[in-house]
This record gives structure tokens, sequence and C-alpha cells, in this order.
């Protein structure tokens, strides 16, 4: 059921991180509040909130010591920049 809503990494933080939390619960996992209306269109809007504080801490990406390709990466020098043009105008044969 989960696999056919979330994404791959949603369902796999879903099994490993929230579930344990409810692992003792025997139900009440969220918390519905009703908040009022949309102005534009008179929806009804709420907040669904979990009953249990869950803490997920992301990993951190470990930095590799093999340089990056190019491909696709953004470059910033000096001469990418365009320059603005000179005001002044050749002068032609003139010395």
């Amino acid at each position: 059921m989960l696999e056919k809503n979330l994404k791959p990494f949603e369902a796999k933080r879903m099994i490993e991180v929230i579930a344990p939390v409810f692992k003792e619960r025997q139900g009440g996992y969220t918390r519905l509040i009703k908040t009022g209306n949309r102005f534009s269109d008179n929806a009804s809007l709420a907040i669904l909130e979990w009953t249990e504080k869950v803490e997920y801490v992301a990993p951190v990406a470990k930095k590799s010591d093999k340089p990056k390709s190019a491909k696709g990466s953004i470059k910033t020098s000096s001469k990418t920049r365009k320059e603005k043009p000179s005001l002044r105008k050749a002068s032609k044969g003139k010395k």
C-alpha cells in the first residue's frame, strides 16, 4: 500500500523511522486540526500531525576525494560574465 502512494525513500523512512515510534500505541496515530476555509474557493483546510513527536535526522552526505565531472555543473568565472559595451565609438582611420 505504501509503495503506490509514496516514493521509495519515503516508504523506507515510514517503516524505519516513524513506525517504531508508534510500536506500543494501539491507535490514534494522527491528530486532525480544522483551520477553517480557504478564501478563494471556500475549501476546508486542516492540519494533519502525528500525536507522538517524530524526529528524523537526515544523513550528512560524505564528500568524496574524486573530482566531480564538469558536465551539468555551473562554472563562474570572469570570462563568462558579459561586459558592458563601450560608450566610445571606434574612430575610422583617424589618428
